[in-house]
Order: structure tokens, then sequence, then C-alpha cells
């Protein structure tokens, strides 16, 4: 808006309502609300300048209008737990591997929330027996993040999809250490260690590697009668091994309705880039032109 105008202050032979700044806002604004404009100006830079923005601001407002459209029609999803305190209002049972190793820390934690926690509790014996309840939400399970994301992006992940996922709010704030004898005058040498070998990578590394093999292994390993083909999903599903649950688990389509957001406009902001360029390039010429003719 403020180039259109010293572009057109600049020029000398435009049109006299172009050379007010509140014009050219009201210009460019109307532009951008597909409001047909009664005034054309008649310098090339102009025009040049002005063709670009239309370009622009049809682009915008018709990507920006598709994708709102497409956005509201998209139903609402239920609010999701993310604190200890929404899973204590849902009253889900809370669901733990072996022995009671997490019930201590719920009995003495000073949350009232976290403590609340013990009523829902439940230990038991494998994965096997977790998982189908928490697939079904009617259970949480309470286990290492690194254990969890192992299983989530090996087994229940289909697609872009997967059937489960972290609470934004964690139990405990620390990862499984290594354990030494107190005071012990090698604890300084293993931080050292264990600070390169996370800082380098190596642990993510090491986790994308152990997901790309167990896939690998799974997938030769399956003989044709664990593998269910169904148009309905658009691709062949694997059979849940965990508790005898048969469970079909929908697959992103290509074709999903996704938000607008700024990855959508990346391409359109440089419109005004090759709006600049051609139309300082014409006043260029412009000014060349009317000083020759002056001299």
């Amino acid at each position: 808006m403020v180039s259109l105008f010293h572009l057109v202050t600049d020029s000398g032979e435009e049109l006299s309502s172009f050379r007010w700044l509140s014009f050219s806002w009201y210009y460019a604004f109307g532009l951008h609300f597909c409001e047909s404009q009664h005034f054309l100006p008649h310098m090339p830079s102009t025009r040049i300048f002005v063709v670009f923005l239309w370009m622009y601001c049809m682009i915008l407002t018709i990507v920006y209008s598709g994708n709102l459209t497409a956005f509201m029609l998209v139903r609402r999803a239920p609010a999701s737990i993310q604190t200890v305190e929404d899973l204590y209002h849902s009253g889900l049972e809370v669901a733990a591997l072996g022995e009671l190793v997490f019930m201590s820390s719920i009995v003495t934690a000073t949350d009232p929330y976290l403590r609340g926690l013990s009523k829902v509790f439940r230990v038991y014996a494998s994965e096997y027996e977790v998982f189908p309840i928490v697939l079904a939400g009617k259970a949480v399970f309470l286990e290492s993040r690194s254990f969890g994301e192992f299983h989530i992006a090996t087994r229940f992940t289909h697609g872009s999809e997967s059937s489960m996922r972290f609470m934004k709010e964690c139990f405990a704030p620390y990862p499984i250490a290594m354990a030494l004898q107190k005071h012990s005058p090698l604890k300084r040498k293993f931080d050292t260690v264990i600070g390169r070998v996370v800082e380098s990578g190596l642990l993510h590394h090491f986790f994308q590697e152990s997901v790309r093999l167990t896939a690998t292994m799974k997938l030769e390993s399956l003989c044709p009668c664990d593998i269910k083909f169904s148009s309905h999903w658009g691709r062949s599903n694997v059979r849940q091994e965990y508790g005898g649950v048969d469970k079909m688990v929908p697959v992103a389509q290509e074709s999903a309705v996704m938000a607008l957001n700024l990855d959508h406009l990346q391409g359109l902001f440089i419109v005004p880039c090759f709006v600049l360029i051609p139309s300082l390039l014409v006043f260029a010429l412009e000014k060349l032109y009317f000083v020759s003719n002056q001299e």
C-alpha cells in the first residue's frame, strides 16, 4: 500500500486520486476484499504493480476462504486429557507393568490429584493385557517415554496416524538413569560420556534404527493369513497382536482436510517480490525517458 503511494507520487503523470495515501490504502484494501475498483491506473509501472497485487490478493483470498470453509466443516474433536488433573477427573484406570514401582511415588506425591490416582492404579503382568484397554479408551498406560515411543512407532502407527499419544504433563521429569555407588569417583566420567552421547544425537539415531529394524522384521515374519485387505480402509492392515484385539485403524487419506497454516502460504509471499522488480525497472525507464525529454 505504501509502495503503491510512493510509486504513484514519483511517477508524476498518474491519477490525482492515487496521490493520496488514504486512497492508496483504500484501493489496496479493496483488492484484498475482492471489491471491484472503478479507477484504473494510467502509467505502465503502476499497472504492473496493481496487476501483481491483484494476483496476490486473488491467491490469498481463494486459498484462505477455501481452507477456512474446509476447516469449519471438520468435526471438532472432544477435549483430550493433557494434565494429571484432567486424568484425575476423568476416572480412567491407570495401568502399569511389573511390581509396584510407581505406586510409592504416587502415594507420597505432594500433588493431591496425583495422590488421588492411587485409587484407580492397577498393576498388570504384561503389555499384552494393557494395550487392549488403552486402545479401547478405558485406561491410561504409565510407563517410560522411550518404551511408549517405541511401541507406538512399531505397532500403533498406521500411515501418518497413531492410535496412542502422550499427555503433555509427565509423571516424572527424568528418564531412566544409570545407578552408581554413592560418592563414586566414576560419576563425573560417566556424566561426561553420557552427555556426549545425548548431545551427539546417538540416542535418537539408535531409536530410529530400532524402529526401522523392528518394522522390517515384522513384515518379513508375517504370513498371508495375518494380513487383512479391506477396501474401506484403503490399504492392508495388520491384525493387532495384543489380547486378541482385531481393530482396524483408519489411515489418514491424502485428500484429508488440513487446516490453513503458514506452510500453505509460503509461496504466496514470493509474488510481491516479483512485483517490485519489474515495477522498479519500468519506473527507472520512465524517469530516464522523462529526463531525456526535458534535455
